[in-house]
């Protein structure tokens, strides 16, 4: 007797027949199940391309620009034109020595420190220090030493 499949002279055969239609079933529902899945992932797929640049055109919040204004201890106004200013001549006083207590120290009491100071000497930055000054007083407040 040959295969099975060999057996089958039409497909009434197929439908009838006990063991292939059971078959039949399980293979059917593996293509429903994989039909929804592929379906499903499909949407989620379309879904996220669609969410990314919609995401990313969003405005960035403007607290977590000012957090570390705020915890180097920067109490007034802030305004991030005069804070890039004053943290650029600490990141560059590091890049220059390479100590990270040093960049901690210059940043520290919202640049009033004189390690601040320190730093706009070593950059040679001397002619700048009245701007600067005003600088430290309108992001804080206070005035920075002489």
């Amino acid at each position: 007797m040959g295969s099975p499949l060999q057996t089958l002279s039409t497909l009434s055969d197929l439908v009838i027949n006990p063991v292939y239609k059971t078959l039949i079933d399980k293979h059917v529902l593996i293509c429903i199940i994989l039909n929804m899945y592929s379906r499903n992932l499909m949407i989620s797929v379309v879904l996220i391309l669609a969410l990314v640049p919609l995401i990313a055109t969003l405005p960035r919040h403007s607290l977590s620009k000012r957090t570390p204004f705020f915890e180097i201890g920067c109490k007034g106004s802030y305004n991030s034109s005069l804070f890039s200013k004053l943290d650029r001549i600490c990141d560059d006083c590091y890049n220059l020595f390479r100590e990270v207590e040093l960049l901690r120290l210059c940043k520290h009491q919202c640049f009033k420190t004189d390690y601040f100071k320190g730093c706009v000497d070593s950059l040679q930055l001397g002619d700048e220090i009245e701007s600067l000054k005003l600088y430290i007083k309108a992001l804080n407040g206070a005035t920075p030493p002489s």
